[in-house]
Order: structure tokens, then C-alpha cells, then sequence
């Protein structure tokens, strides 16, 4: 199960705005009043609910193990149910059985197994979705498999709340020098890096934020792999 990803405190916030001023050329944010509730609703939308649905709609792996493990409590409470039928049956006919020791107080043993296979065989059942919607929802699974999890938090929806609360087009420079290479900075570079610092991501290199976006400017996508997600959407969400 993936490690829910914590809310942010208000110092954390602040934190993430004040990495934008201290970037190069980031001053010319300071005199910009950043709206506190609405920057942190926005930051959590997308890290906390956006980011994992994508991570989790791109684990194919693990939906299937998920199936798997369905179908296993499915049939596995079924066979307890009919084993505890049996118990039932014997203890009418005045032989000792293990139900005499069980809670007076508990619901039916029977009912609780119907009940938890029933509810794992409504897990692996299709969602039921109405024929006006079925495209919308196809093409909003593709766009969250179109690139990595990660490209897709930092080129997509970080560019946006950027652009939403400090005001300017999201960018980066790259300076190059004699002895250790290239250095890339900037306002959104900083923004981003602050971002997955605060919310206990694993770091992205400099370089690599840009490179995410720089891929959603572009429109980069990774072909094969949008491909096949949209031939094998999770059952979960099959249609």
C-alpha cells in the first residue's frame, strides 16, 4: 500500500513562497500577495490527490496483484461459508462443533463471510459508468499516463499553480560554466524543488525539473507506454 502522502503546515507554505523569492530573479515576487488557503488547496489537489491517482493508475503490476487478492478473499470466504454451513449442520444433529464457543453477542459468522465476499466480488465488478461519460473518462486516464507521474506533477500541474498564484510564465536558465558543467535555476525551478522538499517527495535534480517542463511545453508524451495504458486501463476502471 503506497504511504499517504501528509497535508502541509502553514509554515511549510510559507517556506515554499519564500524559495521563490530567494531564487535568482525572484524578487520581483515579493510584492506579489499570494493568496495563503487558496495556494495550499491548489498545492494539495495536485500533490496529494492527482500525483498518487497517477502513480497508482501507472502500477499495472499492482492492480493486478490488487485483482488477484480480490478474487483469493472472494473464494476463500466462500469456502469458509460453506465449511461453517456444515458446522451448522452437525451441531443440529447433537455433535460437538466449534460454533459453541464462538461470541453469543457477534453477528452470525455465516453472515459476516457472505458479506466479505460479497464485497470483494463488488470490488473487482466494473465501475458503472454512463455512456455520455465513457470518453471523457478514457481521455482523462490517458492524460494522467501520457508521462511519468512525476513529469506530469512538475511540467502540468505545478506549471499551473505557478502561473496561477505568482503571476509569470514558468521557466528556467541553464548557465554554463568552465569546470563544473551547466547550472540550471530559476524561480519555478526553486518552486518545485520546495514543493517535493515539503511534501516528503523523493528530490528531482535541477536538470530533471526542467527537462519535465520542458516535456509538457513541448507536448513530449511517452508513446508506447500511453499507448498501452490505453488499451489496458485498470479493471477498476474499465468501462
Amino acid at each position: 500500500m503506497a504511504t499517504q502522502i501528509p497535508r502541509l503546515e502553514p509554515v511549510a507554505t510559507e517556506r515554499i513562497i519564500r524559495a521563490v523569492h530567494a531564487a535568482p530573479g525572484g524578487e520581483k515576487f515579493a510584492s506579489i500577495a499570494v493568496d495563503r488557503r487558496a495556494f495550499w488547496e491548489a498545492l494539495d489537489s495536485a500533490v496529494r490527490w492527482r500525483y498518487p491517482l497517477a502513480k497508482g493508475l501507472g502500477e499495472q503490476v499492482l492492480s493486478k496483484k490488487r485483482e488477484k487478492r480480490q478474487k483469493d478473499i472472494q473464494q476463500t470466504a466462500r469456502k469458509l461459508y460453506k465449511l461453517v454451513k456444515e458446522e451448522c449442520a452437525d451441531r443440529e444433529q447433537g455433535h460437538h462443533d466449534c460454533l459453541r464457543y464462538y461470541p453469543l453477542t457477534a453477528p452470525p459468522p455465516e453472515r459476516i463471510l457472505m458479506w466479505l465476499a460479497l464485497a470483494a466480488r463488488k470490488a473487482r465488478m466494473p465501475m458503472s459508468v454512463p455512456a455520455a461519460w465513457r470518453g471523457n473518462i478514457e481521455d482523462w486516464c490517458r492524460s494522467l499516463t501520457v508521462r511519468s507521474p512525476e513529469d506530469l506533477l512538475i511540467g502540468e500541474w505545478l506549471a499551473e499553480i505557478f502561473r496561477e498564484f505568482f503571476g509569470s510564465q514558468p521557466g528556467y536558465t541553464t548557465v554554463e560554466r568552465d569546470i563544473s558543467g551547466s547550472s540550471t535555476d530559476g524561480p519555478f525551478i526553486r518552486f518545485a524543488e520546495a514543493v517535493f522538499k515539503e511534501y516528503g517527495l523523493p528530490p528531482r535534480a535541477r536538470s530533471s525539473i526542467a527537462k519535465a517542463l520542458t516535456n509538457a511545453k513541448r507536448g513530449n508524451i511517452r508513446r508506447k507506454h500511453a499507448k498501452r495504458q490505453s488499451q489496458s486501463l485498470p479493471e477498476d476502471l474499465s468501462l
